[in-house]
């Protein structure tokens, strides 16, 4: 079933099921939005109690409610494009409301979608639409849909003029959705002159009330609106009462967690109690007399006090008075992948009225205002180069702003400009598939790997309506413009998800967010929570999606560290999953806590036959070195290898290691391509056992590694040795494994020792040196100290002795409680054992009767490591 087939049948059930909805009036309590809509702003045409809104404040905030419009194209089309159009009438005059009516918006041909963002989530509102015409002839009738869901049916026909303010109020119910939104989309009901609305347009607004179901207790509207930045000394607070509040208790200070704990006992913070909905601050005889400071964050609250002497906390609020310099640029400042054919912006400072910029690649001109930096004097907030920047470079700009009277020289802000290549993203379409679940592109048998076709994307936007029956997807490398945290938004129609790596390795996706049912162009409801990015790496995103029929789009937007205000991702940031370098590192890029006898491995990049590595504790070395220079550099370790995998040996503990990997092809012109670099971090350890490796393949199985084939117990010869290694029958079926996965100390595994001291003496376990990387000589990098975790039971009965053994050389264990449920660290001294510490050949950990009774139980182990404790 398509989009409109499945809005118009919700319709006709509510018919059925409700009767003829006819005409019903505006009656909730409670508005907390009114706007009259309009051909302009003009005060002598505005409605009394109501907020002038016309088509140009699309996007704005209006009482804490972002209300957005987008077009909504015929069904089916015709030859004209839809369009806005705003008229101011002579007519009606007389009546209440008459300046309501007067005016009004309507859509031609097709219908009107309007977003509202900042409500609740999941609460019912009661929406009024009044719509009228004078000089519309014939029915107009539109029935509206909120989410998705039946709303309510306008009608407006000029020989049916109003009389007072609700004979063309039009009312219904509206549920927002997890986010606080709520679409309304406007469809030609069936009784309407005309179904394209071509030529009698049905969607007509004059007016917008959206109203709360139940009284509001709190203040809210704040005016300074929260985050807002003032160009003054002396504010005015101003706010909308509670619906049954008598006064408001005000708050106001300079810290946050002052102004949100503070109570009236607070005087510093506590400003006293106010019948008015307004509060003047830093003026003569009022909190901060002297005037606000400027550069300052001033935090406020507005608790409303009922009849009765209840008090209703409200939000925290704040504002921050500008500086006499310019501030907040864009780019921001420091950020990286810039758009070399870009405007630079910024926030003016208080009271200035022209604008000295400066710009250039150098920054001592820059500071200095000469080499050509000079741009001269603007009178807006914003200044373009006069061609397209360089790829790849630093610029530096400053702003000097002037009141008229005075000069305030301004901060040098720096950005740096994208990279050949950028500017693009992978498009690949299924065509002909059916269904609106993604798993019918996901289970398809041609995805991933053979789309219909492949293109490429300026922008992360598949743009509106490209076709019906398809499955898509937009994939490629991500690239951060500053370190910090980001927030994604995924728009798409219909089912669709949004994944992104954490690195530039595709391996590494995980779901940020996604569409259930449908969503609208340039409406964002779905959010990710925030996610931390790297300025200057590359991480690998994809958007998939599945459309059946009706509209279509996938958008991806993003706001955070390196993106002031939420946007659509930008080609800058952009490139095509197409590597020619080496990529996805392992150890992870930045990585800490590396153990010393790590293997380095990568992704090859696609021409690669072999690859030239070097490695070093200097970034500038392996950024610099090549197989040219390699002599210069003693301190650098290089290999040339074939396949993607490289054991470097033993690495020194608790260091910073840097590596850089070029993809070769002698026979390619563009060969060697140069390779990022890397860096990671050792830790203090060296692993002889994590028990992450163990699997549960059958022997015949390639890759078949089950955890006595490495460990040797005693469950061929239970009367000496009572030691299992492993669960010994695991039921595959019900997610059991011969290692344990819930009760862990590091990873995902651990191993389980099973004892019976009852008829054996002792139950032991070994693992022979031929098993580890360190092999035999436990002198290497100075390591004194072997470290075991082990994890008991409380129905471990009577009293074991625990030990280690290297070589035949045995060591109890004291202070490990057999009984415990929690991780517990046994470290050992090495030189405790007496033994040749150059030739060890086996560990053993085992337990032994201690009385004439042995008992049985269970030990888990994890994490057994080499350390370096003594300095």
């Amino acid at each position: 079933m398509i989009k409109k087939d499945f809005i118009s049948l919700l319709a006709i059930m509510l018919v059925i099921i409700c009767g003829d909805l006819g005409l019903t009036t505006a009656n909730a309590s409670y508005p907390i939005l009114k706007l009259d809509w309009g051909a302009d702003h003009d005060p002598a045409h505005l409605e009394p109690s109501f907020i002038a809104f016309t088509t140009a404040d699309s996007g704005s905030t209006f009482k804490g409610i972002t209300v957005s419009l987008s077009l909504i194209d015929p069904d089916p089309p015709v030859a004209t494009s839809p369009a806005w159009n705003l008229r101011w009438r002579w007519a009606p005059t007389g009546i209440p409301y008459e300046l309501l009516y007067r005016d009004h918006i309507f859509s031609r041909p097709g219908g009107i979608r309007i977003t509202l963002e900042g409500l609740k989530s999941n609460e019912t509102y009661e929406i009024t639409i009044w719509a009228y015409d004078v000089g519309s002839a014939g029915d107009r009738i539109a029935d509206w849909y909120a989410n998705g869901v039946f709303c309510l049916t306008t009608e407006t026909e000029a020989g049916t003029q109003p009389t007072d303010e609700n004979s063309h109020a039009f009312t219904g119910t509206a549920q927002s959705d997890d986010v606080g939104t709520i679409v309304l989309e406007s469809y030609p009901n069936e009784n309407t002159v005309e179904q394209s609305g071509a030529n009698n347009p049905y969607a007509i607004v004059a007016g917008l009330m959206v109203s709360s179901m139940v009284p509001i207790n709190v203040a809210r509207s704040p005016v300074p609106e929260d985050g807002a930045i003032v160009n003054t000394t002396e504010v005015e607070l101003q706010w909308q009462p509670g619906d049954t509040s008598v006064s408001s208790n005000v708050y106001i200070g300079e810290s946050f967690d002052d102004v949100n704990e503070a109570t009236t006992a607070d005087t510093d913070i506590f400003r006293g109690n106010s019948v008015e909905v307004s509060f003047p601050i830093g003026s003569a005889g009022n909190p901060y007399p002297d005037g606000l400071t400027e550069e300052t964050t001033y935090y406020w609250r507005i608790d409303e006090v009922e009849e009765d002497g209840t008090e209703n906390k409200g939000d925290i609020w704040s504002f921050t008075v500008a500086p006499k310099t310019a501030f907040i640029p864009i780019p921001v400042d420091g950020s990286l992948f810039a758009d070399p054919n870009l405007t630079l912006s910024w926030t003016p400072g208080a009271g200035s009225i022209l604008h000295y910029v400066y710009f250039g690649d150098n920054l001592e001109d820059v500071q200095a205002g000469t080499g050509g930096t000079d741009k001269g004097i603007v009178t807006d907030p914003n200044y373009k180069p006069a061609s397209i920047l360089q790829s790849n470079t630093t610029y530096y700009w400053r702003v000097d702003e002037s009141d008229g009277l005075d000069v305030f020289p301004g901060n040098i802000w720096s950005f740096t400009t994208t990279l050949e290549g950028l500017g693009r993203i992978g498009f690949d379409m299924w065509e002909d598939i059916s269904g609106t679940l993604i798993t019918d592109l996901t289970d398809y048998a041609d995805y991933p790997d053979n789309p219909t076709t492949s293109s490429y994307l300026t922008i992360f936007d598949s743009n509106d309506s490209i076709g019906d029956n398809y499955g898509a997807r937009i994939h490629g490398w991500l690239y951060c413009p500053a370190t910090g945290d980001y927030t994604f938004w995924l728009s798409c129609a219909d089912q669709g998800q949004l994944w992104l790596s954490t690195d530039d390795d595709p391996a590494n996706i995980q779901m940020i967010g996604s569409e259930p049912v449908w969503g609208w162009y340039n409406a964002f409801p779905n959010k990710s929570a925030p996610i931390s990015l790297i300025g200057g790496e590359r991480y690998y995103i994809m958007a998939i999606w599945k459309e059946g029929g009706d509209w279509d789009h996938c958008q991806v937007a993003w706001q955070g560290s390196g993106i002031r205000d939420q946007q659509i991702i930008q080609g800058s940031y952009l490139s095509p999953f197409e590597p020619v370098t080496a990529f996805g590192p392992t150890p992870t890029n930045g990585g800490i806590d590396v153990v010393i006898d790590s293997v380095l491995s990568w992704k090859p990049g696609k021409f690669a036959a072999t690859y030239n590595l070097y490695l070093g504790k200097d970034m500038n070395d392996i950024t610099d070195v090549n197989t040219a220079n390699l002599a210069s550099y003693p301190n650098v370790t290089s290999a040339n290898v074939s396949v993607p995998t490289y054991g470097p040996g033993l690495l020194d503990f608790n260091t910073n290691y840097y590596w850089r990997v070029d993809a070769v092809n002698n026979v390619h012109p563009d060969s060697p391509w140069k390779g990022k670099v890397w860096s990671f971090t050792t830790g203090s350890y060296l692993v002889i056992d994590d028990f992450e490796s163990y699997n549960d393949l059958n022997v015949d199985e390639e890759g078949s590694n089950r955890i006595y084939f490495t460990w040797t117990d005693g469950y061929d010869n239970p009367s000496v040795n009572g030691s299992t290694i492993g669960y010994p029958d695991p039921d595959f079926a019900n997610d059991e494994h011969f290692v344990e996965t819930e009760i862990v100390h590091g990873g995902n595994q651990s191993g389980p020792l099973l004892y019976n001291n009852t008829i054996a003496s002792y139950s032991e376990v070994s693992l022979g040196t031929d098993q580890m990387t360190i092999g035999q000589d436990w002198t290497q990098k100075g390591i004194d100290t072997l470290s075991i975790w082990f994890y008991g039971d409380p129905n471990n009965a009577g009293t074991q002795q625990l030990y280690v053994k290297l070589n035949n050389s045995k060591v109890p264990i004291s202070g490990i409680d057999l009984t415990q449920a929690a991780w517990q660290n046994a470290e050992i001294s090495l030189a405790d054992f007496g033994i040749n510490l150059a030739n060890v050949t086996q560990l053993v950990v085992g337990l032994e009767r201690t009385g004439a009774a042995g008992t049985e139980g269970i030990l888990f182990m994890d994490d057994i490591r080499l350390y370096k404790l003594v300095p």
